[in-house]
């Protein structure tokens, strides 16, 4: 019976193509696990914060707005000299300006509504995986000659 030290006494070491052959195995195995990990990846799905920076947006809008019309899958946000509006397009919300431009603000997504509220609207928003969002905007008030007013055009 031969023992394990007698065994081990070989000390003819790894050769150059053997490590050569092992480090193209390596890499090689390196290669396919890195093409492989985006496909583990889900792109379909909103991520809070998305949603937090779509709010965020809206709301800086909302902040210079005069007036607000609201429909089902739109809001339009009139400001002194120009008019922003979200609307639901595909799976996407697109942000124009003026009627201009086509801005994805938000993707992946199943429905957009918006409420309208005495103080502004509610929007409410169910994404890809069914989970639904939803936020409050607010109109500030129109200053005039001390007034307070308070502009709102309903459909």
């Amino acid at each position: 019976m031969k023992s394990v030290y007698s065994c081990c006494q070989n000390k003819k070491g790894i050769t150059l193509i053997e490590t050569l052959i092992s480090l193209s195995i390596l890499v090689i195995c390196a290669s396919i696990i890195t093409l492989y990990v985006p496909f583990f990846r889900n792109d379909n799905v909103t991520s809070r914060q998305e949603i937090q920076l779509f709010f965020q947006q809206i709301k800086d809008d909302m902040d210079q707005a005069y007036t607000i019309e609201e429909s089902k899958n739109e809001i339009i946000i009139n400001e002194k000299n120009d008019y922003i509006q979200y609307v639901k397009s595909g799976n996407n919300i697109v942000r124009k300006k003026n009627g201009r431009g086509h801005e994805i603000v938000l993707q992946n997504i199943n429905s957009f509504t918006v409420q309208p509220m005495i103080y502004g609207a509610d929007v409410h928003i169910t994404d890809n995986r069914n989970v639904k969002w939803s936020g409050v905007l607010g109109v500030r008030p129109i200053f005039e000659g001390g007034n307070v007013q308070w502009e709102k055009k309903e459909q």
